[in-house]
């Protein structure tokens, strides 16, 4: 009696087979998969600098400031931090909270708050969202990724933050 162990070839090249056939199926279908991914986890960071922002001004009795800008190839960054001189703009003697850029293919396509031309966003001590001469201040920042897809990050002048 021969004893026989391991697997023939054809045995080897019918798996083989299979598992090129499942990759060609799956393969094509995680790409889009992965594009979403990154862009629901670029409005996540947007949304959690602001809770960052108001937490910190709540628990440090202070004004934290949100302050946006366009970047390279407008893809966009933003800063959270103490901002001492009351100037809305991150100076290195500032103390910077979190700062984050948005991913490749992924914008910030609108940063508008209720005063005209603001690319920033102040949380009081109480964790309202204030402008420098004490008004009120809302508004709302929009991401936009590869395929046109869009949400929004709002804040309202209660502290309030949602994603639309």
């Amino acid at each position: 009696m021969l004893n026989k162990k391991g697997f023939t070839l054809l045995e080897t090249m019918i798996v083989v087979a299979i598992i090129g056939i499942i990759s060609a199926i799956v393969i094509p279908n995680m790409i889009p998969w992965r594009e979403n991914q990154r862009f629901n986890g670029a409005v996540r960071d947007v949304y959690s600098a602001f809770q960052k922002a108001k937490s910190t001004a709540i628990k440090e009795n202070s004004v934290v400031t949100v302050s946006f800008s366009g970047g390279t190839g407008n893809s966009g960054s933003y800063t959270v931090f103490f901002d001492a001189d009351n100037d809305a703009a991150y100076d290195s003697s500032e103390t910077r909270l979190y700062s984050g850029n948005m991913p490749a293919g992924i914008t910030l396509s609108d940063v508008s708050f209720s005063t005209a031309g603001n690319a920033y966003l102040r949380f009081n001590s109480m964790g309202f969202a204030r402008h420098s001469d004490g008004t009120r201040e809302s508004g709302s920042v929009t991401i936009t990724g590869k395929n046109g897809r869009s949400s929004l990050v709002t804040v309202e002048f209660s502290g309030n933050i949602r994603i639309e």
